[in-house]
């Protein structure tokens, strides 16, 4: 099983609540159509970082998630949406951390990633 979690910064505009709002049209949906879990959503004290945690059954479940996302037409809407609304996907997202828990071997790893899945 493995964890990802990601952060979003929000700038001004838009707000958080238009966030929440985008997030539960086409981030949420898009993502659970194809498997995914949201095991936590998070808002921090400045109200201007919002944190996900989705959980995945594997490496390879998330990869293949990942791909039909991309694909998914909701994906390509939230794109051209968040664009009106404000919201540039490629700038929201500040960090990404997997967290990778393999019982077959004991193995625990967390792996930084950005948004482009450089290390």
């Amino acid at each position: 099983m493995i964890f990802r979690k990601r952060v979003y910064h929000i700038t001004s505009p838009p707000t958080v609540d238009d966030f929440h709002r985008f997030f539960n049209q086409f981030l949420y949906p898009v993502q659970v159509k194809y498997g995914a879990k949201l095991t936590g959503y998070w808002l921090d004290v400045s109200g201007r970082e919002v944190t996900t945690i989705w959980q995945y059954a594997s490496l390879s479940h998330y990869e293949e998630i990942e791909r039909h996302v991309s694909a998914d037409p909701l994906s390509r809407r939230a794109r051209e949406v968040g664009l009106l609304r404000g919201f540039d996907l490629n700038d929201l997202t500040v960090k990404e951390e997997f967290i990778i828990h393999e019982t077959a071997d004991g193995v625990e790893t967390v792996r930084d990633l950005d948004f482009f899945g450089e290390q």
